[in-house]
């Protein structure tokens, strides 16, 4: 556990720090009696590798003209995006055929885009 159980009071703002034990993959509050809870927000780093992989299943995830558009927003000509679809689901271990894929520039553009870099 990250915390041990915490007594709560009606419309108030309630923090908690926790000390730093190393990443944390999942959290689950359990409220009780159950009353519900109106907003929890967890504040810290996304880990980098988490970040790519999440980027990645949601790219995966997006039905074929939702993932065009996507592609096309970032610039990707329209024979670049039916290359790059043709090719899911991505990894980010891939290489691209220069003569019918991406350019390079079109490849770093959405690779930047998928994990989430500047």
């Amino acid at each position: 556990p990250l915390l041990p159980h915490q007594r709560l009071e009606p419309d108030t703002r309630h923090v908690f720090e926790v000390a730093d034990g190393g990443p944390i993959e999942w959290v689950r509050l359990d409220a009780y009696p159950d009353g519900g809870l109106a907003r929890v927000r967890l504040i810290g780093a996304v880990d980098a590798e988490a970040r790519r992989l999440a980027g990645y299943r949601w790219f995966n995830a997006l039905p074929d003209d939702q993932a065009l558009a996507c592609l096309g927003s970032a610039g990707l000509s329209e024979t670049a995006a039916a290359t790059v679809l043709d090719r899911r689901p991505l990894t980010g271990a891939y290489r691209w055929d220069r003569s019918v894929g991406p350019s390079p520039d079109e490849v770093s553009t959405l690779t930047r885009i998928l994990e989430g870099r500047p």
